[in-house]
């Protein structure tokens, strides 16, 4: 597995980055926390073996991403909602790893999609330093998709797609929130 090892730390006062880039910041941090938890909650619920490898060696890596965003970003800069972020991720883990094989790897594949789309909005502006460390956080996105995407084997059935649908919808409006608390 492809992981960044070390993502270094931007020599840039998140106080001193102009607000939009901040509330992106803060977001970013948001869904770190929410994808930590998606993965304790499916290694909460599943016994299923290839799941459970496949669940821990990404949250090894978004813990990774939480500790880049926590070691750099003042508490102050972060989302007051951060609790509901974690119980949110943790549900969808649990919902997740709750059908079978095959809904963990799509749900995986959709939130990673979201994911790689809504750091590559942040890459395109901002401090060099800044967006290098987005785009090593965006790559190891990539993979997590890209592995999730390896297990899928069918097409999504009318729940799933029902599924998909309220992950994306969810996605877009924790990332409003969270931009603004």
């Amino acid at each position: 597995m492809v992981i960044s090892n070390t993502i270094s730390i931007p020599d840039v006062d998140v106080e001193q980055l102009p607000l939009r880039i901040q509330r992106d910041l803060r977001s970013d941090h948001a869904g770190e926390a929410g994808a930590v938890m998606i993965y304790k909650g499916i290694l909460k619920v599943t016994k299923d073996p290839e799941i459970i490898n496949f669940a821990k060696n990404h949250l090894e890596t978004e813990n990774k991403h939480l500790s880049f965003f926590e070691n750099w970003m003042p508490r102050k800069n972060r989302s007051k909602l951060t609790f509901l972020w974690k119980m949110s991720g943790f549900l969808t883990g649990v919902i997740a790893a709750s059908g079978a094989r095959y809904f963990t790897y799509l749900t995986i594949y959709i939130i990673e999609s979201f994911v790689i789309s809504h750091y590559q909005k942040q890459i395109r502006t901002g401090p060099s330093q800044l967006c290098e460390a987005l785009r090593m956080l965006q790559q190891d996105e990539k993979h997590h998709r890209k592995e999730a995407e390896a297990f899928m084997c069918n097409a999504p059935n009318l729940l799933e797609r029902l599924w998909s649908f309220a992950l994306e919808k969810g996605s877009k409006g924790a990332v409003l929130m969270a931009r603004l608390i």
